[in-house]
């Protein structure tokens, strides 16, 4: 359920001469049900009805087990709902086939997961840029555009280094690396300033910020209140994970 879905920056004047922001990411009515091996039922999400702009963050906020991971995997097309529907530019998700539905995930979409999940032992030029592999992109284009995110996140010497190699917050930021290298119309961050200090959470948010104002379509699902004062627009989420049946 959707409780507040307002634009923080209205008291300031709203949108400018230019009007607003097209819409590319909406979710309609969405809700989502998982059925595990017992015979109960685990509502995760609820009748969810959001707009999601370019132009300023926006922040999913709620307590743990509210949906806001379930949503953002929604969004983002890792996962279908139950009802309802995601769109992106007007077109559902889930009337693309799966090779549609994979090439959209890889070049429109960038995650930021809560943990890195960048692969043990593999440099983190290639772990940036894995997504362009199945693209057939040359292995010196890849390391070229990893080298150039990683440069912007002040990464730029550690490209040849492993995961195992780097500090949390180091591991944290090149994660975002990844998630940028395609240079996506859509960013989804899951809690990014979670696991890392006061420093490098306010770098990430000021990256994320930067690339909202550019025109990226930025979501965040949070329940940190720095994240929540960084944000143009909030939807909350309350609580709505229940079982049903026994």
């Amino acid at each position: 359920m959707t409780v507040d879905g307002t634009d923080r920056t209205a008291a300031a004047g709203g949108e400018g001469a230019s009007g607003p922001a097209p819409c590319v990411l909406e979710a309609r009515g969405v809700g989502k049900v998982y059925h595990p091996a017992s015979s109960r039922v685990v509502v995760a999400l609820d009748r969810v009805s959001q707009r999601f702009e370019a132009g300023g963050l926006h922040v999913i906020w709620g307590p743990s087990g509210c949906g806001k991971t379930t949503l953002l995997s929604l969004l983002g097309g890792l996962d279908m709902p139950t009802t309802g529907e995601v769109l992106v530019d007007g077109t559902p998700l889930d009337r693309l086939s799966e090779p549609e539905l994979s090439l959209f995930r890889r070049r429109r979409v960038g995650f930021l997961f809560q943990n890195s999940n960048l692969l043990a032992g593999v440099p983190l030029w290639a772990n940036v840029s894995l997504s362009m592999v199945p693209d057939g992109i040359s292995s010196a284009s890849r390391r070229a555009a990893a080298g150039a995110r990683l440069a912007e996140l002040g990464l730029e010497d550690l490209g040849d280094r492993t995961p195992e190699e780097l500090s949390g917050g180091e591991v944290h930021r090149a994660a975002l690396a990844r998630a940028l290298v395609r240079d996506p119309d859509i960013l989804l961050a899951d809690e990014p300033t979670s696991q890392i200090d006061e420093a490098n959470a306010a770098g990430v948010m000021a990256v994320l910020d930067r690339l909202a104002r550019a025109g990226k379509v930025v979501v965040v699902a949070s329940h940190d209140r720095f994240v929540r004062e960084a944000a143009r627009w909030v939807t909350e989420l309350k609580s709505t994970r229940r079982a049903i049946g026994g």
